[in-house]
């Protein structure tokens, strides 16, 4: 008797059924979406995180510098209770090791797969970073930290917060945001995929947008700024979509990067 699966997140589904993209159940692109290969895809950033984050990102009294997305997770959490500075990390690994679980799939590590969503990372990054130019015409490109001045921090520092923002920026705007837009507008309001697909997508590229500080020292926004980072909200969207959580997380994170560090060589 076949097992029974639970439904594709937002966006999985159509991949996994085009034969033309590798829709087989051994391919690349069928595997590359599978929770427990995103697992293992992320959870070298999730370490990274959270080891960076204790080394260079402590304040003194205990506090640890961290992203605005980590921090609302953490409120949220403690408002239940559930206490702790990994608590986020936690629910990233117990949210997918669920998935994982339901899903019925089998319990298989390959190699191969995550050396191929490393290397469509990186690809998928280098349009990202030409269209974040063109859109600023060259100009200083949107901080990962919003308003935070990150110049004076350790190149570790800016790597950590990189690696943060990859990871729960998209876990908040995308795996959970994007996904909850998009069963509202086809299950609750029985919208039409092909209008609520990029509704979902530009709702939470302007949301990602307007999460982030952008406002200039007379309290008014830059507007290159804003642009670029709604621009950026709508391509994670888009890679999230067709690719995955464990993708759109480092192509993120290697913008954020390339942004405080390979732009920022100072400290």
């Amino acid at each position: 008797m076949p097992r029974a699966r639970t439904p594709w997140p937002v966006g999985h589904r159509p991949i996994a059924r085009t034969r033309g993209l590798g829709g087989a159940a051994d391919s690349y692109f069928h595997a590359s979406l599978q929770p427990l290969d995103v697992l293992l895809f992320v959870l070298p950033l999730i370490v990274l995180y959270e080891i960076g984050s204790a080394m260079f990102l402590a304040r003194a009294g205990g506090q640890v510098e961290t992203i605005r997305a980590h921090s609302l997770l953490l409120s949220f959490f403690r408002d239940f209770g559930v206490v702790g500075r990994a608590v986020p990390s936690c629910v990233i690994v117990a949210t997918l090791l669920s998935w994982h679980v339901m899903s019925g799939a089998r319990w298989r590590v390959r190699p191969m797969v995550l050396a191929g969503m490393a290397l469509e990372a990186a690809a998928w990054t280098i349009p990202l970073l030409v269209l974040i130019a063109l859109v600023l015409m060259f100009g200083r490109p949107p901080a990962a930290a919003g308003g935070v001045d990150l110049a004076s921090f350790p190149w570790q520092a800016r790597a950590t917060i990189s690696i943060g923002a990859g990871l729960y920026e998209e876990f908040l705007f995308r795996l959970v945001g994007l996904t909850l837009v998009h069963a509202i507008l086809t299950d609750l309001l029985r919208a039409p995929k092909s209008w609520a697909t990029p509704i979902a997508i530009l709702a939470t590229g302007v949301a990602f947008a307007l999460y982030h500080d952008v406002a200039a020292a007379g309290g008014q926004a830059r507007l290159a700024e804003l642009v670029a980072l709604g621009v950026a909200g709508v391509f994670f969207g888009v890679v999230f979509y067709y690719r995955g959580f464990g993708i759109v997380a480092m192509v993120h994170t290697l913008y954020d990067i390339w942004v405080l560090i390979g732009m920022n060589r100072g400290g």
